[in-house]
């Protein structure tokens, strides 16, 4: 029985330590797979750029990159050997190769709608906004009503704080094909922001509808009831969306206006601490340790009459943007299925 299991288990470990060479060293059978059709280097480019996205796919990152490499070099005129490449090289953080060959991809074939997708996320990764929204139109010219590319430009004119054109797209995305939760949640925060807050509640109870528990939505509904001034009641739901994720820090930052707004420093006091400590890296955090300081003097001094720059600021940040629906698709060299719609 012993001896069964050990046979076993050799074979397993020399199957194993053969499929790993294959991987590593089938180029060197690559002329097996030579046909009357195609030249020898078209069949090497083919095996290696198979090879590269098989290793890409086992998270095999580096050994897809040297393959994929080596596919633009014999091949240097495919669009779509480009696209693979770069989308390694940006899983390998090296993002200023990856941009190089994202737009060499869109200059072999403009209408590659994938390269120009990937580049606008790119430059989004990179806090280059306006480039990434310039890319995303150029790809919206291929593919005008596609769901997803019109979401992500939403979320990036979210970003920029240019909330007129986030509810254009994210509106756009919502009617060209079947709305998800995260779609409505900032299409009802960009309303909230233009003062369309009727609207924006309609919206978020339909986010809330596709995703009762996303803390997102939750903190979306408070900020839109903060905005209608309805203090009390945005208590309670910034409070549960703090109960469903203590962790994002937006929510507190939201939890601290609302008391701020109520005059109560001590809570808005809690809500700002929270806040610093749970997004180290947000650029606002001067003036919001400027507003902490402002609050103890006024809870030491409570008689007096409270400095004017404790006026209920303007939220600062966008919790309710939900992180783009993004996939590494273009490991396997063509565009997603949801880029595909025109």
């Amino acid at each position: 029985m012993c001896f069964k299991k050990l046979t076993c288990l050799i074979t397993f470990l020399l199957f194993s330590l053969l499929s790993e060479c294959f991987l590593s060293h089938a180029y060197s059978w690559s002329f097996f797979y030579t046909t009357p059709e195609k030249s020898p280097k078209e069949t090497f480019v083919t095996f290696y750029y198979t090879l590269g996205i098989q290793l890409a796919a086992r998270g095999q990152i580096l050994s897809a990159e040297t393959f994929l490499k080596r596919c633009t070099e014999l091949q240097p005129n495919k669009a779509e050997i480009h696209l693979s490449y770069a989308s390694v090289l940006e899983a390998l953080d090296r993002l200023e190769l990856a941009e190089q060959s994202y737009k060499m991809a869109i200059a072999l074939d403009p209408s590659l709608v994938a390269a120009h997708y990937n580049l606008g996320l790119l430059y989004d990764k990179l806090d280059r906004l306006d480039e990434g929204i310039l890319a995303l139109k150029s790809a919206l010219l291929h593919a005008e009503n596609n769901q997803l590319l019109n979401y992500d430009l939403g979320v990036l004119y979210s970003k920029k704080l240019d909330y007129q054109n986030a509810a254009l797209y994210t509106k756009r995305a919502i009617d060209s094909g079947q709305p998800f939760a995260e779609s409505y949640n900032n299409y009802a925060y960009a309303l909230a922001h233009l003062g369309q807050l009727d609207q924006a509640m309609i919206a978020v109870e339909r986010s809330l509808l596709l995703q009762p528990e996303s803390a997102a939505s939750i903190d979306t509904k408070g900020f839109i009831l903060y905005k209608m001034k309805r203090y009390a009641e945005a208590v309670e739901v910034y409070r549960k969306a703090i109960q469903l994720d203590p962790t994002i820090g937006e929510i507190h930052l939201h939890w601290a206006q609302v008391h701020q707004a109520l005059d109560q420093p001590e809570q808005a006091l809690a809500g700002y601490e929270n806040y610093l400590r749970l997004t180290p890296d947000a650029p606002d955090h001067q003036a919001v340790r400027e507003l902490i300081k402002e609050l103890k003097t006024k809870m030491d001094a409570p008689l007096q009459t409270a400095p004017a720059s404790l006026q209920t600021p303007k939220p600062t940040s966008n919790s309710q943007i939900k992180p783009a629906l993004r996939t590494p698709y273009t490991l396997l060299g063509e565009p997603s299925p949801s880029l595909q719609g025109t």
